[in-house]
């Protein structure tokens, strides 16, 4: 596993300079290169490709693609290579989503290359609400497809702790949907009917992070912040997220019956996507 993170770091590490690069590039000339238009996904997603003409490398300019969110769900994009300029070999770029007047960012921008093998290297989720019109500001070095599909969900979860969702035992549990644009918290609970050792396990795909705190009789408050694909710390260096991982929070020892609490929180407007969790 150490060595797994390691290998992902690396690539963490090379997407994020690959990004810096990008806007230092000169433009490569594409075959009768165009000026990059606007696109739109269909009301479930869909497939919308910016060929090389249309991509960043050939125009200095990002592609827009709208989308107007046909149920409350969540959005998977997943970007594919499509270019045939040899200088580059495979696309890739930057991705974020911003709101209806295309100026107010709704996620952070997330970096993306098509020759990587890890999901999350290709793939981000959003939370979108039913009606509301959103674009996504693509900057591709060479062409690409991007692939979108919508997830239709409808978060059950209390924005106040009266009013947490109740979890089953098990490793099912919930899905929560967090709203692009909105940081308010999810709360959920669970009853242990005798003493035992407390396990919550919590798997984010997420643009950005969340603070997850679980309180009860049994224990002291406490959590962590998870969901991150990559962060920079004060030491200046990049570091992996938790997108994709299941993170286990457990007691050493047994705790006491009673009603337990679990808030998660969005740490600022641009944390979107969706996230599991369960308890046993």
């Amino acid at each position: 596993m150490k060595r797994e993170k390691r290998n992902l770091l690396k690539q963490v590490t090379s997407l994020v300079l690959a990004a810096v690069m990008m806007f230092s590039v000169t433009a490569i000339a594409a075959p009768n290169s165009v000026k990059a238009a606007e696109k739109s996904f269909a009301k479930n997603g869909g497939t919308v490709t910016i060929s090389d003409e249309e991509s960043y490398v050939a125009t200095q300019e990002y592609s827009w693609i709208k989308y107007k969110a046909a149920q409350d769900g969540y959005l998977r994009v997943k970007m594919s290579n499509a270019t045939q300029l040899q200088e580059i070999g495979y696309a890739f770029g930057t991705t974020q989503l911003y709101d209806a007047s295309r100026t107010k960012a709704l996620s952070t921008e997330s970096v993306w290359s098509t020759d990587a093998v890890n999901a999350m290297f290709v793939t981000d989720y959003y939370g979108v609400k039913k009606g509301k019109t959103y674009y996504f500001k693509v900057g591709s070095m060479g062409g690409v497809s991007v692939q979108a599909q919508l997830t239709k969900y409808k978060d059950k979860s209390g924005t106040k702790k009266q009013k947490a969702l109740n979890i089953k035992k098990g490793t099912k549990g919930v899905i929560g949907v967090i709203s692009a644009g909105t940081t308010a918290a999810h709360w959920y609970k669970f009853k242990l009917t005798k003493n035992q050792k407390l396990n919550v396990a919590f798997t984010p795909y997420l643009t950005g992070p969340v603070r997850v705190d679980i309180t009860g009789p049994g224990i002291r408050p406490y959590g962590g912040t998870y969901g991150s694909k990559y962060y920079s710390n004060a030491d200046g260096k990049i570091h992996q997220g938790g997108w994709g991982y299941k993170e286990t929070v457990s007691t050493d020892g047994k705790v006491r019956t009673g009603t337990y609490y679990i808030k998660v929180r969005p740490n600022s407007r641009t944390t979107t996507g969706y996230f599991k969790i369960s308890w046993k």
